[in-house]
């Protein structure tokens, strides 16, 4: 596990450890630059590109963007990496049942209090710009934390984007990606929203993407493959063909004195809940009966201003989930302050999820989850966080009706590091 990483780690190491040049002094030419002339890091692009937790939608577009601002250059490989490791303490009121967010049902132990050491995600990225309408993406990651028969590194994004967003508003991009459905974004350090957890859509197969990108709006359709995908997408269409489809729109506002107002919405036309037993994985889906039609729908917007962030996001599906007989939802409602302490760039965050599933006074009505998190920036391109979860209601979406569990509660404490290249 940490042989895996540790070749990651250290590139991290060598990067932030390299000492920033005096601006006084002289600039080698690009040809004197040698294989730095082709092969090339961008840490600002790295941190979005890269990220899961803060930045979930809208990747396709984002080496675009890149480019478009000049933080790419045509004719350049880029190379990016980032590792988020913690260690995290759990104590819950139930022996062997543990509701935070981001564990798996064989990972569950028969006890009261769990401390756990782990790398939660390990990426490395390439992008490539042949020029400055095109660009190639791909990202391989590791994760301690899987679902049982999924491997420890994947490859989880492979896509390549088209479109000169200077010249042109509107850009395409095909590929393995994730889709475009929402917001999605987590403020906290480490556990997922209830809105992430529940509705965050990526595809196993490839995705094609439409969109418009243009004085604050952002509009994309895709194209989605049928069959399950990861996460939420699924349809009962078979793979290989296309078999679901996602719309989602953003628009920002700039106002006076730096406030900002952005507002958001999406509709994904097929998930997983549309069957009477809860599936995750393609033999689930095989016994799982007869899927039926059940898409989601996302409203969505955040308010900035002067270090502050406000976000808030509500996601529902059309029809109910028929394990529950009741549609499933989620609601968010998160915020943030960035300010300067002793010279180090400081995220002071909280924020409440909940997520229903059932109808009152059944033991999977509801999940809920409150955070409150820190982070301290000592360089640009590490953090250290630490982080408090209090969740309420032992809610697994397997099995759903046999195991859930209203009474439990449980406390987590969670302390680690985020680095970036």
């Amino acid at each position: 596990m940490y042989r895996t990483a540790l070749p990651l780690v250290l590139a991290l190491a060598a990067g932030i450890a390299a000492p920033a040049r005096a601006a006084d002094t002289p600039q080698p030419a690009a040809a004197d630059l040698g294989l730095r002339s082709f092969i090339d890091i961008a840490p600002e692009y790295s941190d979005r590109i890269l990220d899961w937790q803060w930045d979930v939608t809208d990747k396709a577009v984002q080496p675009l963007e890149a480019i478009s601002a000049g933080t790419l250059t045509p004719g350049k490989a880029y190379v990016g990496g980032m590792v988020r490791w913690s260690y995290s303490n759990e104590h819950t009121n139930t022996i062997g049942k543990y509701p935070f967010l981001g564990q798996f049902p064989d990972q569950h132990k028969m006890q009261r209090r769990i401390g756990e050491m782990m790398f939660n995600n390990a990426h490395l990225g390439l992008t490539i710009v042949p020029t400055r309408w095109l660009a190639g993406f791909a990202e391989l990651i590791y994760t301690d934390k899987t679902y049982p028969g999924q491997d420890n590194v994947q490859l989880r994004k492979a896509f390549v984007s088209i479109g000169d967003l200077k010249a042109f508003p509107i850009y395409a991009s095909i590929g393995k990606n994730s889709i475009d459905f929402g917001d999605m974004r987590s403020f906290n350090p480490f556990v997922h929203s209830m809105t992430n957890h529940y509705f965050q859509a990526q595809t196993e197969d490839a995705v094609g993407s439409i969109g418009y990108h243009r004085d604050g709006w952002h509009i994309v359709a895709s194209a989605i493959g049928g069959g399950r995908q990861l996460r939420v997408a699924d349809s009962p269409d078979q793979r290989g063909t296309i078999g679901n489809y996602a719309l989602n729109a953003s628009k920002t506002f700039d106002f006076a004195n730096g406030l900002k107002l952005k507002l958001g919405g999406g509709y994904l036309d097929n998930t997983i809940y549309n069957t009477a037993t809860p599936h995750h994985t393609s033999a689930q889906v095989a016994s799982a009966g007869t899927r039926r039609h059940n898409g989601a729908w996302d409203v969505n917007g955040m308010v900035s201003y002067k270090g502050f962030d406000l976000q808030a996001e509500y996601t529902a599906t059309v029809k109910d989930w028929p394990a529950t007989n009741h549609p499933v939802s989620t609601l968010t409602v998160q915020g943030r302050y960035t300010t300067s302490i002793m010279g180090w760039d400081t995220i002071l965050s909280a924020g409440f999820s909940r997520g229903e599933q059932g109808k009152d006074g059944t033991n999977w009505h509801e999940m809920r989850q409150v955070v409150a998190g820190l982070e301290i920036k000592p360089h640009r391109q590490l953090s250290l966080m630490a982080e408090y979860a209090h969740l309420s209601g032992f809610v697994p979406l397997i099995a759903i009706q046999r195991v859930a569990d209203p009474a439990v509660t449980s406390d987590v404490f969670v302390f680690g590091a985020r680095a970036h290249f």
